[in-house]
């Protein structure tokens, strides 16, 4: 039996090898070495998010119909509409999210996303930054 992950990737990105294409090969590495685990062979299938399509939701819609399929991963910078995602949702398939710009589904039940909101980010980083010694001096954050 194989099982499907599926990858929701913008291969037009300008990020594409530099952020989303390593994610994607540290998600192919890791289902690689948990097969033995499943007792399954678990494959990654990239799919395009194409923003631009008359039905950007279609190739979605059809992973949702395929039963193989047992999770979608949202690669970093994909910020698909909620109701691009919806059909995957709707079908009960999890989806995990690797971008900061990804939006909930409505119907998501299983939705995690591993990438804290940026404004969280930020206050973590400036609790950190307070409490260091020359912090008495002030603190510059140059980006």
């Amino acid at each position: 039996m194989t099982l499907v992950v599926a990858f929701l990737r913008d291969a037009s990105h300008p990020a594409f090898l530099s952020r989303i294409l390593p994610a994607e090969q540290g998600l192919r590495l890791a289902l690689d070495r948990a097969e033995a685990t499943l007792g399954a062979a678990v494959v990654v299938e990239p799919v395009d998010l194409d923003a631009t399509s008359e039905d950007p939701a279609a190739p979605l819609d059809e992973l949702a119909a395929d039963p193989a399929v047992v999770a979608a991963v949202l690669g970093p910078e994909a910020a698909p509409a909620p109701e691009v995602t919806g059909g995957l949702a709707g079908a009960g398939i999890p989806i995990v999210s690797l971008s900061s710009l990804a939006r909930r589904p409505a119907a998501a039940a299983a939705w995690r996303s591993l990438v804290p909101p940026a404004r969280a980010e930020g206050v973590a980083l400036g609790r950190l930054l307070r409490h260091l010694p020359a912090a008495r001096d002030g603190v510059c954050l140059a980006v």
